[in-house]
């Protein structure tokens, strides 16, 4: 591990192995350490075929296989998350979405991050997998407002060190709106390098496209609200899921 960047890269996920062999595969190149969590629930897999390893277990082995961790968490990403961020090895800490895709290499931009002596948090651009105008224009607009305001989103891969997220208590362990708070908290705490990395990560916006983009939208900012007016998250995950 000795040659490795003073990267660790945390992996939520529930469920969805397709995506996260993908990413792991965008990611085989870079120097860095792999810490996927997944979430309890997602244990329970079913083989693909008789005598072949399941999309879960040919996930957990590459991991393991390039010295990275495998954990298990409750099914909260923040508490995955946040447990990943405590568990990992490395100074800098970058939290991927398992339906991220790198559509360029980010390989020399952390380099030059963990090289050169520098703390802070940010994020990346996003662009939308799908090919569509108001997709376009939604990502414009989610770029300028983070950038502008450094409230990001976890589909931005927001990017950690640890020494910010020590000054603030750690990650927040809770089940939603867990990006927004850790913005919050440091923007609050002040005194943190912001990087906003203008390199485009690519997402999906299928549930733009299956809900409705202003639907999405208007229902992303009425659970926005209500937290910010004091609505606890685990209510709003309630909510959100209609337990």
């Amino acid at each position: 591990m000795s040659g490795r960047m003073d990267l660790s890269i945390v992996i939520p996920v529930h469920r969805d192995f397709a995506s996260l062999l993908a990413l792991l595969d965008d990611l085989a190149s870079m120097d860095a350490e792999v810490v996927v969590v997944e979430a309890v629930s997602s244990a329970q897999s079913t083989l693909e075929a008789p005598g072949h390893l399941n999309l879960r277990d040919q996930c957990r082995q590459l991991v393991l296989q390039q010295g990275g961790q495998w954990l298990s968490s409750q099914a909260s990403r923040g508490a995955q998350i946040a447990l990943g961020c405590h568990k990992a090895n490395h100074s800098w800490l970058w939290v991927l979405h398992a339906d991220t895709r790198l559509i360029v290499s980010v390989t020399a931009y952390f380099q030059a991050l963990c090289s050169g002596g520098q703390t802070g948090w940010g994020r990346f651009d996003i662009c939308f997998r799908e090919v569509h105008q108001r997709l376009e224009l939604l990502a414009l607009f989610m770029n300028w407002r983070s950038r502008w305001t450094q409230i990001c989103t976890g589909d931005q891969g927001m990017f950690f060190h640890r020494h910010c997220l020590q000054q603030i208590g750690g990650f927040p362990s809770q089940p939603l709106m867990e990006d927004i708070e850790v913005s919050k908290l440091l923007k609050e705490k002040g005194g943190f390098v912001f990087h906003g990395a203008s390199i485009r990560l690519q997402t999906s916006g299928r549930r733009w496209l299956k809900n409705g983009w202003l639907k999405t939208i208007l229902q992303m900012w009425q659970f926005r609200l209500q937290y910010y007016f004091g609505k606890p998250a685990q209510a709003l995950y309630d909510q959100y899921y209609k337990r």
